[in-house]
């Protein structure tokens, strides 16, 4: 049988390379398996069970299996080499006109890859254990940290609660009058700032507010204070997300704009309405209106800027927002404060 020789690209590779017949005839041999091998040039005429030292009935069944399948087989032979007889890992892969090739690698150059990717396995898989515990301290830390933080809210809820008990305690003791009014003011502050930490507390969110319920609990409790039925109250929230940053002064300037609504908008004893409205501006701003129908601020106010400290708070605060306020006369008195929206700005 005349030998179809390998190509230079097989005797060019760095493992042995043998040509086997499906009888187990050696047809050609690549230059790295007659130095492995210790053979002469050219292509001896043999069979490949007289290049191992493993029993003839193994290399030919091995040999057969090749034959009758499509994919690659491994296996393993003892190749009689001039250094000894060694361990070879032979993949057996069948060609298209029946015959069989074996890449030869001697065991332990063949099991050097697998090592390197053990190794490389065991890295990563100690380096995922390592992000896996520094994941765990940083959540465990988180959890604490919400812990911290909720209990910090917690605190000082109840010492607003009791900070409001003390100024309702000493306004008692004051008769009627405008000293007692300043403490009814205080003391409405006070919630205002127990109401925003008390929603904190209830959604368990301390990066932002829901002012849906916490304006409607804010304007019942004011209009509760100040006036009678005589006086409606109407609330519509269209933006009922703050950022905490926002929380607090916004309470404060609600509180005192309807406050100032409640107690110098109407006439005693005279009927009215008052308009609480939040709202969202294009692209990313906040608006704030607190409108009635009583009987107006003067022109002159207005354009002096002035008012009580109450109006002085507000302005204060509209600054520590960045907060634009406008004040218009419509009839009545309308106040506008427009901000920026924290809770989309720090989700952008």
């Amino acid at each position: 049988m005349s030998s179809p020789p390998f190509s230079v690209p097989a005797d060019d590779l760095p493992e042995a390379m043998l040509l086997v017949s499906p009888d187990g005839e050696v047809l050609a041999i690549n230059r790295a398996a007659r130095e492995d091998f210790g053979l002469g040039a050219g292509c001896p005429k043999s069979l490949l069970y007289d290049l191992v030292a493993d029993l003839p009935e193994k290399v030919v069944v091995f040999v057969r299996l090749c034959s009758a399948t499509g994919n690659a087989l491994p296996g393993a032979l003892n190749f009689r080499t001039p250094g000894g007889i060694l361990d070879y890992r032979c993949d057996g892969h069948r060609t298209a006109d029946g015959m069989i090739y074996l890449r030869c690698r001697p065991r332990e150059a063949s099991n050097q890859a697998f090592t390197v990717l053990n190794e490389k396995i065991a890295e990563l898989a100690g380096e995922v254990a390592t992000r896996m515990r520094a994941e765990k301290q940083l959540q465990d830390l988180l959890k604490s940290q919400e812990i911290l933080i909720q209990e910090l809210h917690h605190r000082i809820r109840n010492s607003m609660q009791v900070a409001i008990s003390l100024a309702g305690l000493q306004m008692r003791e004051v008769p009627p009058g405008p000293t007692r009014d300043e403490f009814l003011k205080h003391s409405h502050r006070l919630k205002a700032i127990g109401l925003v930490y008390r929603a904190l507390y209830r959604d368990q969110d301390f990066t932002r507010l829901d002012i849906s319920d916490f304006v409607t609990d804010l304007c019942t409790e004011l209009r509760r204070a100040y006036c009678g039925a005589e006086i409606s109250l109407s609330i519509r929230t269209d933006a009922p997300l703050l950022s905490l940053e926002q929380a607090v002064p916004f309470a404060l300037i609600v509180n005192e704009l309807v406050t100032n609504a409640l107690v110098h908008a109407f006439e005693p004893g005279g009927r009215g309405s008052i308009q609480v409205i939040l709202q969202r501006l294009p692209p990313d701003r906040v608006e704030l209106i607190v409108a009635d129908d009583g009987i107006g601020i003067s022109a002159e106010l207005i354009k002096a800027g002035q008012g009580g400290t109450g109006m002085n708070l507000v302005r204060a605060l509209a600054r520590q927002i960045g907060a634009s306020l406008e004040i218009d006369q419509s009839p009545g008195a309308v106040f506008r404060i427009a901000f920026r929206d924290g809770v989309a700005e720090a989700s952008t």
